[in-house]
């Protein structure tokens, strides 16, 4: 399994009104990709958003990073989004619980 992680800044807008559109357009594009497994946005305070997707392969990863860069420049040069910090990799540990969430 592996992982992308990128954390963005933005001066304009809201992180409500960006994750919103995350959802509506570039949840659908990057769920497409090959071996996706899971992806998520984190509104981390102070005008900054970090996103992480989960993927099988190493190469599903790095089609997310490129799409997400591709993406993020068609549909959020008008909020001042920043070009992320990004970090990815092999993922060595990790633990799911065993319950749904919420149970």
């Amino acid at each position: 399994m592996y992982a992308a992680i990128r954390r963005y800044t933005f001066e304009r807008g809201s992180a409500n009104e960006i994750s919103a559109l995350v959802a509506r357009s570039f949840l659908p594009a990057v769920s497409q990709i090959p071996g996706f497994v899971a992806y998520y946005v984190i509104d981390s305070g102070m005008s900054t958003l970090t996103t992480v997707s989960i993927f099988e392969t190493r190469d599903g990863t790095d089609r997310s990073v490129r799409l997400a860069a591709e993406w993020v420049a068609q549909n959020l040069a008008d909020v001042g989004m920043s070009r992320p910090q990004i970090t990815a990799g092999e993922v060595r540990v990790h633990k799911m619980a065993e319950h749904g969430v919420g149970t």
